[in-house]
């Protein structure tokens, strides 16, 4: 009997051993962390990092339940404040999520915040800071159809060759969340650009369809291709010929009226001045790619002229130097990769240009020098890589204006 006993105990004793702690399965306590963030110890949101994709989902399942429990525990006066405070957490923790495979549990916390600010009928001055971030993030993570909804912008060409894919209205994915943020500040142009911007990463690689008699029509390097009168007739003709080839060429039409009307929606919103700049640089590449290098320069050129941005002042340059290059100003162009990396020094974009362009222009040795100095160290942050991410690039500021609400 005492032995049987003495097994019994031995047996629940590794049981206990083996079974981890359910809050160490499910994650941090989202009491302490919401107590925390708002004791304004912000470095709380790094105790998610090693949480493993099968823990995500019930963290955030969690995480939800119990802070909508600490939301109302301060009673009605404080829950307003509450709210942002928690919203601006979940925000911070999705951000850990950002180009991992845990993205998709951690988007449910920026939804779920977006919730949570509109139970509020008036926003917190703050919140608009939120929902910058909010749209940063998203951009950050290439997920667009949360961002803008299924449905397109009324401004956009409809896709004529392709089938619908509405679904239920309610659904986030159909809403978008941009709708939401435009609603509670419809003053701020930034939502609007971000609309524009994801509509130019969907037409990204228009101008890149193969044809059999504009092959030249092809893109090179790290620019789309180039949308010329001859590569509009050569696709057009294909699109007419039927068979298989031409589906293809009929979508390709679709989405050239697509940025063709995305031109113009940028002309609109150059209105906008606390958001030209961006807009220059955006319209500007879109008639780069419609191969009008005299419309595009005029755009960065002003693009220079008006923001201290780095970024947007290295991709301006980096851009006029791909129009001069395109319409053979070979020393324009050196100069513009030049005044680029001066901006922004050692950036692999426009490292590579010039080293290419140094050496097809007869001057191997100056190639050879650009080439040894970009090798000799690793490259630096590239403005060009976070192009088609919009305000990703922003988000670190955001946040920190998002914090600074917090007291």
């Amino acid at each position: 009997m005492r032995a049987c006993a003495l097994a019994t105990i031995a047996t629940l004793a590794c049981i206990i051993v083996a079974t981890p702690p359910l809050n160490a399965r499910q994650g941090p306590s989202a009491s302490n962390l919401l107590n925390k963030y708002a004791d304004r110890h912000f470095e709380v949101v790094t105790s998610v990092e090693k949480l493993s994709k099968d823990d995500w989902p019930g963290f955030v399942r969690n995480f939800e339940k119990d802070a909508s429990k600490w939301i109302v525990e301060a009673g009605v006066d404080a829950a307003p404040h509450r709210r942002f405070i928690a919203a601006a957490l979940g925000l911070d923790l999705a951000r850990r999520t950002v180009e991992t495979e845990n993205w998709y549990a951690g988007r449910d916390l920026v939804s779920w915040g977006c919730a949570q600010l509109r139970l509020d009928p008036q926003p917190l001055p703050a919140e608009r800071w939120w929902h910058l971030a909010a749209v940063a993030l998203y951009e950050g993570a290439g997920d667009r159809a949360p961002l803008v909804g299924t449905g397109r912008p009324a401004w956009a060409v409809p896709l004529a060759s392709l089938p619908g894919s509405a679904s239920d209205s309610s659904s986030d994915v159909v809403v978008g969340h941009l709708s939401h943020a435009e609603a509670r500040f419809p003053d701020e142009p930034r939502f609007l650009l971000a609309e524009a911007v994801v509509e130019e990463s969907r037409v990204w690689d228009v101008g890149s369809f193969r044809t059999t008699t504009d092959e030249a029509a092809m893109g090179v390097g790290i620019l789309p291709g180039q949308i010329t009168a001859s590569y509009v007739a050569a696709v057009t003709v294909l699109a007419q010929s039927g068979g298989f080839a031409a589906n293809g060429a009929l979508v390709e039409i679709d989405r050239i009226r697509s940025l063709a009307a995305l031109s113009k929606r940028f002309e609109e919103l150059s209105k906008h001045l606390a958001i030209l700049p961006d807009v220059d640089l955006r319209y500007g590449f879109i008639a780069l790619r419609f191969a009008d290098s005299e419309a595009a320069l005029s755009h960065f050129h002003r693009v220079e002229s008006t923001s201290q941005d780095r970024d947007l002042v290295y991709l301006a340059r980096l851009f006029s130097g791909m129009a001069y290059e395109r319409t053979q100003h070979v020393d324009e162009a050196i100069a513009a990769y030049r005044s680029a990396l001066a901006s922004a020094p050692r950036a692999e974009s426009a490292e590579a240009r010039l080293t290419a362009l140094l050496a097809r222009s007869g001057q191997p040795a100056d190639a050879g020098i650009e080439a040894d100095g970009f090798l000799s160290a690793a490259p630096a942050p590239d403005p060009w890589r976070l192009y088609r991410a919009g305000d990703y690039r922003l988000l670190d500021t955001y946040l920190d204006h998002l914090r600074a609400a917090i007291e």
